[in-house]
């Protein structure tokens, strides 16, 4: 583990919460405007998406962290 792909696979991670935040936000925003019943419905699934995308996320940006620095 070396410390370039460690600092490649943190920047990474900051690019896809940027990303998750900005979406999440455009749902509360939808929300809002739906009414709170549909606002509660769509975080629920937001969170159970957001957990699996973590999972799956983690391991593809470590490997991708990998091949970007040539680390075997």
């Amino acid at each position: 583990m070396k410390l370039k792909t460690v600092a490649v696979f943190i920047g990474l991670k900051v690019v896809e919460v940027i990303g998750t935040a900005l979406i999440l936000g455009g749902f509360a925003i939808l929300g809002m405007w739906l009414g709170p019943i549909v606002a509660m419905v769509l975080m629920v699934i937001l969170v159970i998406l957001g957990l699996i995308l973590c999972w799956v996320l983690v391991a593809s940006n470590w490997d991708l962290a990998k091949k970007i620095t040539g680390e075997k």
